[in-house]
C-alpha cells in the first residue's frame, strides 16, 4: 500500500511539472510581442512611417569620402525589390576606414590655424577633437612666398543704371559680380581684436595697427595728427612707444612704422564707404570706438604711405602714395597735410 502511495505521487508530481512547462510555453506564443523597428531610437512609429526616415549607409559613406551633402530619404523604409548587387553597396568597415583617427602628435591645434578658419581637430588629448576654429595670427613672410589676395569685402550686387550708354545687354547676374564670386581670401569675422593696450589685430593680416587712427602725440604733427612733410611722415611712427598715442603695450622706439599703400589698402571694406572700414566683428561698418578712434570726417581721409612714385622719388619732398579712406581709391601727392597710421608686425 506504501508503494503504491509513493508511486502515485511521483506521477502526480510529474504530470503538474508536465502541465507548467505546457503552461508557460502556450504564455509565450499568445502574448502579444512588441515589435522592434529600425529607424529613430526615440520614436513609436513603424519603418513604414516618414518619422522613421533616415540616411542610407551609402550617404554616409560618401560624406566622409567626398564631403557630399547626401539626402535624407522623405519616406519610410522600403524593402528592396531585388538583392544586392556586388560591389554597389558600403559596409561599416568601409565607412570606418575613412573616418578621421586620433593624432595627438601630429593633428593641428588652434593655435596652428589662422584665426576665423574652421577645421577638424584630431587631437582627443584635451586639446579638442572634432570641429575647432583657429586662432593663430599670421604674420606676413618677410622671404617672400605665394602672397594670397584676399575678398574686397563687397556682398552686395548691383543693377545696371538705366540711363548708362551705351546700355550693358544682356544685364550682368550677380554671379558674374564681385560681389557674387567673392574671389580670394575669405575675411575672418571677427575681422580685428582690440588688444586693450591701444592696439587693434588685423584677423586677415595678422598686422597691428594704433587703435587711434590720427594720433596728434606723435612727432611733427599738428592738432588733428597730420603732418605735411613726407620724411617726418616716416619718422614719427619709429618714434612712437609705450605711453604715448593711448599705447599701454610695452613697445619700444623702432617696433612702429608707416604702412606702405599694400599694407593700409588691406584695411579697405568695399562694401562701405566713408569711411570703407569695417567694424571689430567684420558684419557692418566702422563707429567710433569699434574698434578703431578717431578716423577723421571725409573731406580728411587721405593718409600717408612709405611708397614713393617711382618717376618722381628723389628730393626731401618727393611724390607719395596715399590712400582715401571714403572708399579706397589711390593717389600720388606732396607737401599737403596728410595722416599717419602707425603699423607694425604681431
Amino acid at each position: 500500500m506504501i508503494v503504491q502511495k509513493q508511486l502515485y505521487n511521483r506521477l502526480t508530481t510529474k504530470y503538474t511539472l508536465s502541465c507548467l512547462f505546457l503552461i508557460a510555453i502556450c504564455t509565450v506564443l499568445i502574448l502579444p510581442v512588441s515589435p522592434i523597428y529600425a529607424g529613430v531610437t526615440d520614436s513609436d512609429t513603424a519603418p513604414d512611417n516618414t518619422s522613421s526616415a533616415m540616411y542610407r549607409v551609402s550617404d554616409i559613406f560618401h560624406r566622409f569620402n567626398s564631403g557630399n551633402a547626401g539626402t535624407k530619404r522623405g519616406s519610410g523604409f522600403e524593402m528592396p525589390s531585388t538583392g544586392p548587387v556586388s560591389g554597389t553597396g558600403y559596409t561599416l568597415d568601409n565607412i570606418m576606414s575613412l573616418a578621421p583617427a586620433e593624432d595627438n602628435t601630429s593633428g593641428a591645434l588652434p593655435s596652428d590655424i589662422a584665426a576665423g578658419k574652421v577645421f577638424w581637430s584630431l587631437r582627443n588629448d584635451g586639446n579638442g577633437w572634432g570641429l575647432q576654429v583657429g586662432t593663430k595670427s599670421i604674420t606676413p613672410n618677410p622671404e617672400g612666398g605665394i602672397a594670397l589676395v584676399e575678398q574686397t569685402g563687397q556682398t552686395t550686387c548691383y543693377t545696371d543704371y538705366p540711363g548708362y550708354y551705351p546700355p550693358l545687354s544682356p544685364y550682368i547676374p550677380c554671379t558674374n559680380q564681385d560681389a557674387g564670386q567673392k574671389r580670394g581670401v575669405q575675411i575672418p569675422k571677427p575681422r580685428f581684436t582690440d588688444n586693450s593696450d591701444g592696439t587693434i589685430t588685423d584677423n586677415l593680416t595678422g598686422l597691428i595697427w594704433l587703435k587711434n587712427a590720427s594720433c596728434s602725440q606723435l612727432q611733427g604733427t599738428d592738432t588733428s595728427g597730420r603732418t605735411r612733410h613726407y620724411n617726418q611722415a616716416v619718422i614719427a611712427p619709429r618714434l612712437l612707444a609705450n605711453g604715448t598715442c593711448g599705447l599701454s603695450d610695452g613697445s619700444q622706439p623702432g617696433d612702429w612704422r608707416l604702412p606702405n599703400i599694400k599694407e593700409i589698402q588691406s584695411l579697405i571694406n568695399y562694401e562701405y564707404a566713408n569711411p570703407a572700414i569695417s567694424n571689430s566683428a567684420g558684419t557692418g561698418q566702422w563707429s567710433n570706438g569699434d574698434p578703431f578712434v578717431r578716423i577723421p570726417p571725409y573731406d580728411f581721409y587721405l593718409y600717408w604711405t612709405s611708397t614713393r612714385l617711382f618717376t618722381n622719388p628723389q628730393g626731401p619732398n618727393p611724390y607719395v602714395w596715399l590712400i582715401h579712406l571714403s572708399n579706397g581709391r589711390t593717389r600720388y601727392e606732396k607737401g599737403e597735410p596728410f595722416y599717419i597710421w602707425p603699423v607694425k608686425d604681431s
